[in-house]
């Protein structure tokens, strides 16, 4: 039972890790788009 239980909780952590880390990654790659085209606008203005 206690094993089982175990288990369940270490399946739920990776789970809530590799959905973190994805998280993060599009979090990140949406920030290297958005300052990417803050800095072209301000190339443009510029």
């Amino acid at each position: 039972m206690g094993g089982g239980l175990k288990s369940g909780t270490a399946n739920l952590l990776l789970r809530v890790v590799r959905l973190s880390s994805c998280c993060a990654s599009i979090s990140t790659a949406s920030y290297a788009t958005l300052e990417r085209g803050y800095s072209y606008l301000l190339a443009r203005w510029w």
